[in-house]
């Protein structure tokens, strides 16, 4: 697996929202790289009343204070104190605490194959974890995650620092298994999930796929995005970017072939496809990885 570089993200010494950071290439062989820690009170003029796409993972825990979370199709959740919210790659969100009251929230956004496969193995799902995290629970995540900021805004260029947060988030979401259900979820939606993977650099008929699997389009729909974090079409993108990601760092292909390789007829259609899911083009993609 090769990394980006995110070269138009600062450090920022005590923000108001939290830091963004840009691991270094020691990070890269845990398989799990922090990108941002937050820990912040925010009111509801503080934050965007659009809803955002990630390119990365995030993992967002209630301190205080109450709020909602919404999907794309719509569905709505209450957010309270100890509530956790995961996101997942290419899943819109827009979480927004109640009107005049606020609330605390720490967060951490992250990527890497350790977090892609705890995702498509069926340990995390997409949206708010179903079990409320108890105070003891809830007191040693944030602590971790204040630690994690502390150090990193303390210690900025100390050797080893993005490998200690890798190590430390490691923790985080290990402790986040022990109160989580392992639930791959329907089998008609993983039997859907299989034929997408085998056959993601294909044409893929996604109405066909929805009624060989016996389910109704708006549940087909819901259980498909609860398990992956994307529509299918959507899933089926991440699929061929993250191949299109190993073949750029690893082969001299050119990026038309590259292209082709991976499903996509026109190269330009790819780059777009590319730059809009990784924040960056397929070439600058390649010359991060060198």
């Amino acid at each position: 697996m090769s990394w980006p570089s995110y070269p138009d993200r600062k450090y920022i010494k005590r923000p108001k929202f939290g830091l963004y950071l840009d691991p270094d290439e020691r990070a890269r062989s845990w398989g799990l790289r922090v990108h941002g820690l937050g820990n912040f009170t925010s009111k509801v003029k503080d934050i965007p009343p659009r809803g955002r796409v990630l390119n990365e993972y995030a993992l967002l825990i209630v301190q205080e204070g109450e709020g909602t979370l919404k999907e794309s199709n719509g569905e709505e959740s209450a957010l309270s104190a100890g509530d956790v919210v995961l996101v997942a790659p290419d899943w819109w969100h827009l979480y927004n605490p109640h009107s005049g009251k606020g609330w605390r929230t720490a967060w951490v956004i992250f990527d890497g194959p350790v977090a892609d496969n705890l995702f498509s193995e069926g340990f995390f799902t997409a949206g708010r974890l179903a079990k409320r995290i108890e105070l003891a629970g809830l007191k040693y995540l944030v602590a971790t995650i204040d630690g994690m900021i502390d150090r990193a805004m303390n210690f900025p260029e100390s050797q080893g620092l993005h490998s200690r947060l890798s190590a430390e988030l490691y923790g985080v979401l290990a402790r986040l298994m022990d109160w989580t259900e392992f639930s791959h979820g329907d089998q008609r939606i993983e039997a859907s999930i299989r034929e997408v993977e085998k056959s993601f650099v294909e044409e893929i008929n996604f109405k066909e796929l929805q009624r060989s699997s016996g389910m109704g389009v708006t549940p087909f729909l819901r259980e498909f995005r609860r398990v992956t974090g994307n529509s299918p079409k959507s899933y089926q993108q991440r699929l061929k970017v993250r191949l299109a990601k190993e073949l750029l760092s690893h082969t001299d292909d050119p990026v038309s072939e590259i292209a082709r390789k991976v499903g996509y007829h026109q190269s330009a259609y790819f780059s777009r496809i590319f730059s809009a899911k990784v924040g960056m083009s397929p070439i600058a993609w390649r010359m991060s990885t060198k």
